[in-house]
């Protein structure tokens, strides 16, 4: 057997063998630079959100809800989510993390205890789970300061 042969074996040898040792993780970051909220009747829901920068250039972010009508459990609720690598409006595309159209009963099941509560009741004053589970969500302001995980 020839040995200009047993060279494309060697070469996938190698390349395994360098292969095997290395890791697979991101290599990116991202900046959230600017976050826009609506509500399509501001009488019964307003939504503001603002960012802010402190001196040493942290992030934080404060979204207030101002729930001003009684939920009924047919109510329909919905989230999308966008983002754009360079900012530019033609460049938003939808991000996974979206709620599709459900009933407000089938949201609060499926989505509130773990993304909502859990990423913003440490600095908010939104209900558990098991105080709106069978009772309507509170009319008032809801506001998160700088929540975690969003």
């Amino acid at each position: 057997m020839a040995l200009y042969s047993l060279l494309p074996l060697a070469l996938s040898g190698i390349l395994l063998l360098i292969l095997r040792g290395c890791e697979c993780r991101r290599t990116w970051d991202y900046e959230l630079i600017s976050i826009s909220t609506s509500s399509s009747d501001d009488s019964k829901l307003a939504i503001q959100s603002k960012i802010e920068r402190s001196k040493y250039n942290d992030l934080s972010f404060t979204i207030i809800i101002d729930w001003k009508f009684d939920m009924k459990d047919d109510d329909m609720i919905e989230m999308e989510m966008f983002r754009s690598p360079s900012g530019h409006e033609a460049d938003f595309k939808p991000l996974p993390y979206t709620i599709p159209k459900i009933p407000f009963s089938d949201a609060k099941k499926n989505y509130y205890k773990q993304f909502l509560y859990g990423n913003i009741a440490h600095c908010s004053n939104i209900p558990t789970y098991e105080e709106i589970e069978n009772s309507p969500w509170p009319k008032k302001n809801h506001p998160a300061d700088n929540p975690s995980g969003l």
